[in-house]
């Protein structure tokens, strides 16, 4: 998270050119969805997420979760960049310690993942800033 502070104390171009940050970290298998950090935050932004997946029934939930200061989108968002850090649930949950290993962690809906984020950025950049 130290370098995320760092680049929005020192951007290389405005942040208000940022529509939307998606910080993709955590990503495991994702057989069981994701939870969005600053859904609430981002309510209308939360549900055209949704939406796309519900369209598109690409993951098995999306869960909601409130305003936290947990990754590298949080510096963005404290500096009035609107985003949501993703992260996907299901298989081991070994995350970033010593048992997170490549072998276990397959990216089974890494594909399904991929499908969502593109449909949700068409969605974003066909609404109003």
């Amino acid at each position: 998270m130290i370098g995320s502070k760092y680049v929005t104390e020192n951007p290389m171009f405005p942040l208000k050119n940022i529509r939307f940050l998606l910080n993709l970290d955590l990503e495991g298998t994702g057989e069981e969805g994701i939870t969005v950090v600053n859904a609430t935050e981002f309510p209308k932004e939360f549900e055209t997420l949704r939406a796309v997946n519900d369209s598109g029934g690409y993951l098995a939930q999306i869960n909601p979760r409130g305003k936290a200061p947990n990754s590298d989108h949080y510096w963005f968002v404290e500096k009035g960049v609107p985003g949501f850090f993703l992260y996907t649930l299901g298989g081991i949950k070994a995350y970033h310690d010593v048992f997170d290993k490549a072998e276990t962690l397959p990216l089974n809906e890494y594909e399904d993942l991929f499908k969502l984020i593109k449909g949700f950025n068409k969605k974003l950049m066909q609404s109003k800033w």
